[in-house]
């Protein structure tokens, strides 16, 4: 569009230049609705896409237009164009004209296109550059007739000095100038600090808006990017830090320029809120420009760059002057996937951008339409695809929500749920189950970090109400399981690590609550053990006491504390000759203590039922000893212990233990058997084969040594011994029988 139109006065020119945050592009826009058509084109797409939406906000979708390189909407009657600055459709005429940023006409690679509006690009009543101060001398020699309007910043920018990564402020967005610093810094951030969004030019729109609105919902407080957020991008940033001070411009690595320093820095504070930063023939002609204006967006070579421009410049100026599907379908099937990883998916899409930015140019492509609906989808699809993957790896959605509420203490909200599921702020954290709390695994040492500092805040309160009501409930709320395992209401509230059935030890699980409340469940947990003790074990512990207080005394006291101490149940040739010598007052003071005395064991009868099992058995859960449910069992090496044996019931026989009442019916067959081997009925009785019976027969023989003395035989003292001696002495002196004299033969 001519700066001059037939008949017509020349458009007032209107330069407003100054630093960041001085209302420039908020001037242009209300300039432009001011008139009755208007254009303005910005150096951004995302920032285009944000001065669109504002727009349409004001005066309907159907009156504004959006044209990037890459996206287009256009209703069918508009009257106002928000525009990249290279997609500004330069044959339209409107009333107002803006081109923002200006100065990137010193750019060595969009320079020509920002020369190019600043020469040539007018509106029909009045045009408006905005941009930097430093333009003005430029500005004032290529328009002579150019109004200059200054404006102040806003707010002040103030430099706050160097700052390491993990101390900077929430709402801070970190500048690199490379994609591989850009995700190193952004990873480094997510362990540290819970998550951070990341924007760069390189992703594509859809992308970019995705995460830029995940910076500005505050679900992230960070924002790592690289310099393209200075382009008037209008995000809620209190302070930039620059990763470093040096940046590959295309051609060779050199350091930031001060007004670029000062572009990025101005996202800062925007506004009136303070901000601070510091550091971390002629249609051939035309065509061959429109050819070599195509981005890299996949920043390839030069080389392979310009060997694509050329073979796009081919194709327009060829005989259908058109790209064919010939040309467009293979490229797009490289690049129709969305598998792989995030440098593979940021690559695709690159590679769909130069598509897209293609199948927009209506004059390129011969099916323009389709081809623009099938690149649109397809981006979407991999935008959307990358976004999910960089949320996930970057972003670490339950950590970030336990932070803020760490943060904000009044406005968290934790609660435990029916079922026992602990959620802060509506992200679980772990499950509380009793007295118990399992918290939720984070994946790093940041998250773990904080779930253990949220549940604390979560469940502590609720653990000292659960523990003192523990401590006051009655017994019939606990159960033990013969693992050792104490259970409060059904749920696992503390483990048996020793002690005995009457003086029990017991251990809290979980190390959450307040200890004098830990100290008085504990106490009620092995006060509840100690009364099922009395209760399961009532003979045992009967026997016990019989014992402490001297109510047995003699042979009964000592078969009695072996009973004790053995859990009820000992050999019967262990104490035999005891037994052969108790009086008949003695053996029916023991059978008041419901103490049997069997063929082959002496036990207590009540130790044995299932409930004094199951709690003999929870005090030697530890012990490595699991008899099988039937028949005989293997004694592994070390033996289990005679309490272990005792639990179970069982008894050692040689080198197997066996049920006490399968022994004692072993007996009861002996006697009413006739041969030596028991028969197959008895067999069948004892659950044993022929082999097994004969073992155990062997091993329960009586030694000599344990056998009762007989009353109707002398003992002979051992030999050798000195009581030999002296029984060879006093021995009756033994009859010596007298031989006859042998007669002699008679001669004849």
């Amino acid at each position: 569009m001519s700066d001059r139109s037939a008949g017509q006065a020349p458009s007032r020119v209107v330069a407003v230049l100054g630093p960041t945050n001085t209302g420039k592009t908020h001037l242009a826009v209300e300039r432009m609705l001011g008139h009755a058509s208007g254009m303005i084109g910005l150096p951004l797409r995302l920032l285009a896409r944000e001065v669109y939406e504002r727009i349409v906000r004001a005066r309907g979708q159907a009156s504004v237009a959006l044209i990037t390189g890459e996206e287009k909407i256009i209703p069918p009657r508009p009257v106002y164009f928000v525009c990249t600055v290279e997609a500004m459709p330069m044959e339209r005429e409107v009333e107002f004209l803006a081109v923002d940023e200006i100065q990137l006409a010193a750019d060595p690679e969009r320079g020509h296109v920002f020369t190019s509006r600043l020469l040539h690009a007018r509106g029909r009543f009045e045009t408006m550059f905005l941009g930097a101060s430093t333009l003005a001398p430029l500005i004032r020699r290529l328009i002579p007739d150019v109004e200059i309007v200054s404006r102040e910043r806003l707010s002040s920018l103030t430099y706050a000095g160097s700052k390491k990564l993990t101390r900077l402020p929430r709402r801070s967005a970190i500048v690199a100038f490379s994609t591989e610093q850009v995700y190193a810094i952004a990873e480094l951030i997510r362990r540290q600090r819970g998550g951070a969004a990341v924007v760069m030019g390189s992703l594509s729109p859809r992308t970019r808006n995705a995460q830029v609105a995940l910076f500005q919902s505050g679900e992230v407080d960070f924002l790592v990017a690289t310099d393209a957020i200075g382009m008037g991008l209008n995000m809620d940033v209190d302070h930039v830090a620059f990763a470093g001070l040096r940046k590959f411009d295309g051609r060779r690595t050199r350091w930031l320029h001060a007004h670029e320093i000062a572009q990025i820095a101005g996202r800062a504070g925007r506004h009136i809120r303070d901000g601070t930063f510091g550091v971390t023939g002629e249609a051939t002609i035309m065509r061959l420009w429109e050819a070599c204006q195509l981005p890299d967006f996949q920043k390839t070579t030069l080389d392979e760059h310009a060997r694509l421009s050329r073979d796009v410049f081919m194709a327009l100026t060829g005989k259908r002057g058109r790209l064919t599907d010939d040309w467009f379908a293979p490229r797009f099937a490289e690049v129709d996937r969305d598998d792989g990883q995030i440098d593979q998916l940021s690559a695709r899409l690159a590679g769909v951008r130069t598509l897209s930015y293609i199948a927009n140019r209506p004059d390129w492509v011969a099916d323009a339409k389709g081809w623009r609906e099938r690149t649109r989808a397809l981006e979407d699809r991999l935008s959307d695809v990358l976004h999910e993957r960089l949320t996930a790896r970057f972003v670490d959605r339950k950590t970030t929500a336990l932070i803020r509420s760490l943060h904000d203490r009044e406005a968290s909200l934790a609660e435990v749920a029916g079922d026992g599921v602990v959620t802060v702020d509506g992200e679980a954290v772990g499950h509380l189950e009793g007295v118990r709390f399992a918290p939720s695994s984070g994946g790093s040492a940041l998250a773990d970090r904080t779930l253990k500092t949220a549940a604390l805040r979560a469940v502590g309160p609720e653990i000292a109400r659960r523990l003192g009501r523990l401590a006051a409930d009655a017994d019939t709320a606990f159960t033990v399981s013969p693992d050792g395992d104490v259970l409060w209401q059904g749920a696992l509230a503390a483990r048996i690590i020793g002690g005995d059935p009457f003086s029990p030890r017991i251990r809290l699980i979980g190390d959450l609550g307040p200890q004098a409340a830990r100290d008085r469940a504990q106490r009620r947990i092995e006060a509840f053990l100690s009364s099922e003790a009395g209760r399961a074990l009532r003979d045992l512990r009967r026997l016990k006491t019989a014992i402490e207080t001297g109510t047995l005394t003699g042979l009964p006291r000592g078969l009695a504390f072996r009973l004790v101490e053995a859990g009820g149940v000992i050999d019967r040739r262990e104490v035999e000759r005891d037994l052969a010598a108790l009086s008949h007052a003695e053996r029916r003071t023991l059978k008041t203590f419901a103490v049997r005395v069997g063929v082959h064991s002496v036990w207590l009868p009540g130790v044995l039922k299932p409930r004094g099992r199951a709690l003999a058995q929870a005090f030697v859960a530890d012990e490595p000893f699991h008899p099988r449910a039937e028949g005989l069992t293997v004694i592994p090496d070390p033996p289990p212990s005679p309490r272990a044996l005792s639990a179970h019931g069982l008894r050692a026989i040689g080198r197997v233990a066996a049920p006490v009442e399968t022994l004692e019916r072993l007996a009861e067959h002996r006697r009413t058997a006739r041969t030596a081997d028991l028969p197959d009925a008895a067999l069948a009785d004892l659950g044993w084969t022929t082999a097994e019976a004969r073992a155990i027969l062997g091993a329960l023989r009586v030694p000599r040594a344990k056998q009762p003395d007989r009353s109707d035989r002398p003992v002979a003292p051992p030999k050798d011994s000195p009581f030999a001696a002296l029984a060879a002495l006093t021995a009756p002196p033994a009859s010596v029988r007298r031989k006859r004299p042998r007669r002699k033969a008679r001669s004849v």
